[in-house]
């Protein structure tokens, strides 16, 4: 059975989002010991009592044994945006999924901008506005619909692939701009953060002032 105080010790360093509430001591102790509680029990597998989690957290962060994750490790390489997007959901029907390839062709011949995300019951697409009346003409049944967003896009080094972190520092600094991330898509050196169009120059210029 593992020790309290190394159990959670493994679970800050485990999770940048405590990391970073310690760092800047943004957390009540108690009421994290209260949060931490079921999970500390179950990697030490016996009974837990919670001051005895607060002690762990109090001395974690008095020691600073843990540091905020340091933006300047995270400079990306350019940050972009595509506006006058739209998104629809459909059901992901074989039909469906077969219009949405043929409109992604389209799109391409066309070089419109265009994405589509499929998951077992949905398919998700992203497009220009211009392509609103092709869309409009796919006839499926529509779970979402919003013809008001943009794309901000962040390109980042190779390196930056193999270090954990970067997602969680970009959705951070645009979570706490009250930002709705509505979808993110992603490749092998780039990410894609889909807002609304009037939240877009905000999510720009921090991404930009924080990460470029």
């Amino acid at each position: 059975m593992k020790k309290i105080p190394d159990s959670v010790r493994e679970m800050i360093h485990a999770n940048q989002f405590l990391q970073f509430g310690l760092s800047y001591r943004l957390f009540n102790l108690t009421q994290l010991a209260k949060y931490l509680h079921p999970l500390v029990e179950t990697r030490c597998q016996k009974e837990v009592k919670e001051t005895a989690i607060v002690t762990a957290l109090s001395r974690i962060q008095k020691e600073k044994l843990v540091e905020a994750p340091d933006e300047k490790q995270f400079r990306v390489e350019n940050v972009s945006v595509k506006s006058g997007l739209g998104t629809r959901t459909y059901f992901n029907r074989p039909d469906a999924r077969a219009a949405v390839h043929r409109l992604a062709e389209e799109a391409h011949q066309r070089q419109l901008f265009f994405q589509y995300t499929e998951s077992t019951h949905e398919i998700t697409v992203f497009y220009e506005r211009s392509l609103g009346e092709l869309v409009g003409k796919l006839g499926f049944e529509q779970k979402y619909v919003n013809d008001a967003l943009a794309c901000v896009g962040v390109r980042f080094s190779e390196e930056l692939f193999h270090v954990p972190g970067l997602l969680f520092m970009l959705m951070q600094r645009i979570s706490l701009q009250n930002i709705n991330i509505i979808d993110i898509s992603s490749t092998f050196t780039e990410f894609n953060f889909f807002v609304r169009e009037d939240d877009v120059k905000i999510v720009f210029e921090t991404l930009h002032d924080c990460f470029l």
